[in-house]
């Protein structure tokens, strides 16, 4: 089985709507009933706990990894993105602020350092 993200819209940085989300906001995963179930098998903590490091270690889910592909991307996406803000401009009344593509990369990267900071604790405590 293999469970997966949903929300990438609720991630790196922004909420759903928007809004900067740059807080360290606590991890709930027993919200979801499967993930309740899951952690309560010592089994399954410890096969978590050890694919974090190991993803970590892999820098797959480090900072530095992250960040890479990061960059990676916004290099491919950049001259598009920049000629998609002419038909739809940054500082529209539907945002909050109006970040050029340089700077919400940089709220990504921020957020990338405060979550990779808490899961390390999280998991730590695993």
């Amino acid at each position: 089985m293999r469970v997966a993200p949903w929300d990438y819209d609720h991630s790196f940085g922004r909420d759903g709507d928007n809004e900067l989300n740059l807080n360290d906001r606590p991890l709930n995963v027993e919200r979801s009933i499967l993930f309740k179930r899951l952690l309560g098998c010592e089994w399954y903590k410890k096969k978590l706990k050890n694919k974090w490091r190991k993803l970590n270690n892999n820098d797959i889910l480090s900072v530095k990894g992250l960040r890479e592909r990061i960059a990676m991307k916004s290099n491919l996406i950049e001259k598009k993105a920049k000629k998609n803000f002419k038909i739809w401009p940054i500082n529209a009344s539907i945002y909050y602020d109006a970040n050029d593509f340089e700077q919400e990369i940089e709220i990504m990267y921020t957020f990338i350092e405060i979550r990779h900071k808490y899961l390390t604790t999280y998991f730590s405590k695993l």
